[in-house]
């Protein structure tokens, strides 16, 4: 409630992406909630590093890279992240009888995408 707070007070509409994280950890009664929620706190990280590099750099760049760009980057790959941990989890979940092999496969899946959304943050 106080990052919508805030958001509302100060006109950041980006705040609602750590809204949603902490939405979603809170309501988390479905097991691939509680595992993708971080994501969302992934991607406002992200926005407010771009907020950053554009206020508190000459050229809002980073290396060359402009904030703009270097923000859709990592929501981008931050999405990608997400999709592939949303596929690996559900298919663990799926309520069919499923063996072994086919389940240690969903886990990897899942664990791909965990480790591709960590080593981009």
């Amino acid at each position: 409630m106080a990052h919508v707070a805030q958001g509302v007070y100060y006109k950041k509409v980006y705040t609602w992406v750590i809204a949603m994280s902490a939405l979603w950890q809170t309501i988390a009664a479905w097991f691939v909630l509680i595992l993708v929620a971080p994501l969302w706190t992934n991607g406002f990280v992200y926005m407010v590093m771009g907020r950053m590099v554009w206020n508190f750099t000459r050229q809002a760049k980073i290396l060359g890279i402009s904030a703009w760009y270097f923000t859709s980057i990592f929501v981008v790959l931050d999405g990608v992240a997400f999709a592939i941990q949303l596929y690996g989890a559900a298919s663990t979940q799926s309520g069919g009888t499923i063996s072994s092999s086919e389940a240690l496969k969903d886990l990897h899946i899942y664990m791909a995408g965990v480790e591709s959304s960590s080593s981009s943050s």
